[in-house]
């Protein structure tokens, strides 16, 4: 598959999650909410470093890590919200921290942390869509 099927396939898929997180925000399903902002990102960004390494993304969950391969600036703030966001990822696949996940996801809880996600895929979409089309 050549590189820009890629990016098309990591968009389409980041997408498809944002609307999914919001559906599940506006049902209340906060922690499940939250796993999904973190895909949104990995998914995005997946499309950056497709656009940077011309091949397949690795296979890895970690948000800072994924910026790092794509060769972007990541200020301290946002460098600090990705790598909570890959904690919530990777937390909630285990049943002991999906309790406290879930405890703690309340709507005060989870309604910034999906603007911050949705201001962050907004940024990396634009960005990714920009660089493609001067590569065209």
């Amino acid at each position: 598959m050549d590189y820009k099927r890629l990016v098309n396939y990591w968009l389409k898929t980041a997408e498809h999650d944002f609307g999914v997180m919001s559906r599940l925000f506006n049902g209340k399903d906060y922690a499940e909410a939250i796993f999904f902002g973190q895909l949104v990102l990995e998914k995005v960004l997946k499309a950056k470093v497709v656009m940077a390494i011309k091949k397949q993304a690795p296979r890895i969950h970690d948000l800072s890590r994924l910026a790092q391969l794509a060769d972007m600036e990541v200020d301290q703030e946002a460098t600090i919200f990705l790598d909570e966001m890959t904690r919530f990822n990777l937390e909630a696949r285990y049943p002991d921290y999906r309790l406290k996940i879930y405890k703690l996801a309340n709507k005060s809880f989870t309604e910034p942390r999906l603007k911050k996600v949705k201001n962050l895929y907004e940024i990396y979409k634009k960005n990714v869509i920009t660089q493609k089309d001067k590569k065209n």
